[in-house]
């Protein structure tokens, strides 16, 4: 009974402490008022660092973007400047291969006394024009001297 009576007491004394001004009560309640105020000025301050940080995360980004494209925009240059260089390597040989297979068709044709038929073909081909421009020059010398012999 004893604990029960002392904890009414200090109920008693506390009630009226609390209701009177600069109590506890009205510590307390100033405590965690100012609390308060602390802890929203440090998410103020925490609020505008994470605004500056972002700022600079994204002017680092936008920096770094655009020595990427410079150096994409440079490889690409290079690159088709050296596909450039390779193509006209490859059509240097291509020709220069040509012409070394033209030769050794040539040598084999007058070394071994025969052609090919690809080579046949073009040499008839090349007969039959040879052959149609004889003819035209032909007709066209014997015409004149036709009409000399009519005439007279």
């Amino acid at each position: 009974m004893k604990a029960d009576e002392a904890s009414v007491a200090v109920e008693e004394t506390a009630a009226p402490e609390a209701a009177k001004p600069g109590g506890l009560g009205e510590r307390v309640r100033s405590g965690l008022t100012e609390a308060q105020r602390g802890l929203q000025h440090l998410e103020q301050q925490l609020e505008a660092g994470a605004q500056q940080a972002l700022a600079t995360l994204s002017a680092r980004t936008a920096a770094s973007r655009t020595s990427v494209n410079a150096l994409l925009g440079r490889v690409e240059q290079e690159s088709d400047a050296a596909l450039g260089a390779v193509g006209q390597k490859v059509a240097a040989l291509q020709e220069a291969a040509r012409k070394q297979l033209e030769g050794l068709s040539t040598r084999l044709v007058e070394g071994a006394g025969f052609a090919s038929q690809h080579q046949v073909r073009a040499l008839q081909d090349e007969m039959a024009e040879l052959s149609r421009k004889l003819d035209v020059a032909l007709t066209a010398s014997k015409k004149p001297a036709r009409s000399e012999g009519r005439a007279a």
